[in-house]
């Protein structure tokens, strides 16, 4: 009896012994997941008005953070807050240690001062001005940072943030020259923390572009240098850091949509509804080492994509390109939320997967809003692994033909770069404006089924 009753004690003031305690066993073990919320267009916390773990709901939770202790195997968490799209993740508890995960989540609405018009407004009609806005938020709390300065160095171009850690710079874009790729550079400084400086900065003339910056409290003689071709695929990278020369001013040139293009239906021979899964959520690995990653950030798949298009494909790209590149990321992202790479994470955030980038542009989010739940199908009408690289001509099978030689006119006596499988890059630009030997602009569909229909794959929606 007085066994009995020292188990019942232990268990019952035991200290960290949750009500799932009487589980715990060498073969059943329990990991702790900690999670922290931010919004996805500012970076400011989110605290939560529920949280659920398989469908039961968790009592407490401190703020914008919660620690989950979950036993091992497959996990659905879903995420509730006001004036935020509920959200939905997968927690996977293995052998591995769980990595610190930030969870990005999607506003209803998007916030005014970066709503496409407002930023386009703010350029006044020079067609020759980057526009830069975003967000300053510190990195610990996700609060925002107001009186944050955002400069260009060496010249008189410089804001503050405002009391939403708001800016907006408007930084004019001189002359083209092939032999000087657009890029500057950004440095973001406030009283009491670590500046940050971002290099090689896109500058795109007629574009909008929208960051998230986090600073770190403390002092630091240097600032934290961020390069930021690290964050461009192969594609971006010929045009800003002159990996191909020459380069023409009509490559970079900003495409305004025009939606009389766009026909109004396609037959493209498939069922209108397919049994394909279809992923709302990935886990992105963080500061990675190719496939090694030391931390996590899980959002939507549309956020996802917001992200990654601008850092493989050109934001100033025609807007069917940026479209077929919208559907081409999307499954190849979801392909791996549903194939993950690491218990802990889907895909990495580098080369070694699709190049994720801190910088969402009005263009590359429309191309993504577009083609919202559009993936490409493999035979079995699941979603297909979609390569694609930056120039595919001449990569095995002579010139004006892919890897895969595939006859791709549009391409021919240019230089390869990249594997050559799947869809070309550069291709997808040349077929949609129309370029020597494609005959006429195609339409971003007609792109896709060009490059992927070899494969036997189909557009699904």
């Amino acid at each position: 009896m007085h066994r009995v009753v020292s188990i019942f004690l232990l268990l019952l003031f035991a200290p960290h012994v949750s009500l799932f305690a009487r589980e715990r066993s060498p073969k059943v073990p329990f990991h702790d997941l900690e999670l922290r919320f931010r919004d996805s267009v500012t970076g400011t916390a989110v605290t939560p008005a529920k949280l659920l773990v398989d469908g039961a709901p968790i009592g407490r939770f401190a703020g914008d953070r919660a620690t989950l202790t979950l036993e091992r195997g497959v996990h659905t968490i879903a995420i509730a807050a006001p004036g935020y799209r509920t959200f939905e993740m997968k927690g996977i508890i293995g052998e591995e240690a769980l990595l610190p995960t930030t969870v990005l989540l999607d506003r209803v609405a998007l916030p005014e001062e970066v709503s496409p018009a407002r930023l386009k407004a703010f350029a006044g009609g020079e067609e020759r001005m980057a526009v830069i806005a975003g967000y300053v938020v510190d990195d610990e709390r996700g609060t925002p940072l107001a009186g944050t300065e955002v400069s260009v160095p060496d010249t008189n171009l410089g804001t503050e943030t405002d009391d939403r850690g708001f800016f907006i710079l408007g930084v004019p874009v001189h002359a083209f020259d092939p032999k000087a790729p657009p890029t500057g550079t950004l440095l973001v400084s406030r009283e009491g923390y670590v500046p940050l400086r971002r290099e090689r900065v896109a500058l795109l003339p007629g574009t909008q572009k929208v960051y998230r910056f986090r600073l770190r409290a403390g002092f630091a003689p240097l600032p934290e240098i961020i390069d930021e071709s690290e964050e461009r695929g192969n594609a971006a990278a010929w045009a800003f850091d002159e990996r191909l020369l020459p380069i023409r001013p009509e490559d970079l040139d900003h495409w305004q949509p025009d939606e009389d293009d766009d026909p109004g239906t396609l037959d493209l021979g498939i069922p209108a509804e397919t049994n394909a899964t279809r992923p709302t959520s990935i886990r992105v690995g963080m500061s990675c080492s190719c496939r090694s990653c030391s931390s996590v950030i899980v959002m939507s798949i549309q956020t996802y994509v917001k992200h990654v298009l601008p850092a493989e494909w050109i934001a100033s790209w025609h807007y069917n390109s940026l479209r077929a590149g919208a559907v081409a990321v999307r499954s190849y992202g979801g392909w791996h939320a549903l194939h993950p790479i690491n218990e802990n994470y889907d895909i990495c955030s580098n080369g070694c997967c699709q190049t994720y980038g801190e910088a969402t542009y009005p263009s590359t989010d429309a191309a993504t809003n577009i083609t919202i739940g559009q993936y490409l199908l493999d035979e079995s009408w699941e979603i297909a692994r979609s390569e694609y690289s930056a120039e595919n001509n001449d990569t095995g099978c002579g010139d004006c033909y892919t890897g895969t030689c595939l006859y791709d006119p549009v391409d021919c006596g240019r230089s390869a770069n990249g594997h050559g499988r799947g869809m070309c890059q550069w291709g997808s630009q040349h077929w949609a404006t129309g370029a020597e030997n494609a005959g006429w602009p195609r339409f971003y569909i007609w792109i896709l089924l060009h490059y992927y229909k070899q494969y036997g794959w189909y557009l699904g929606f």
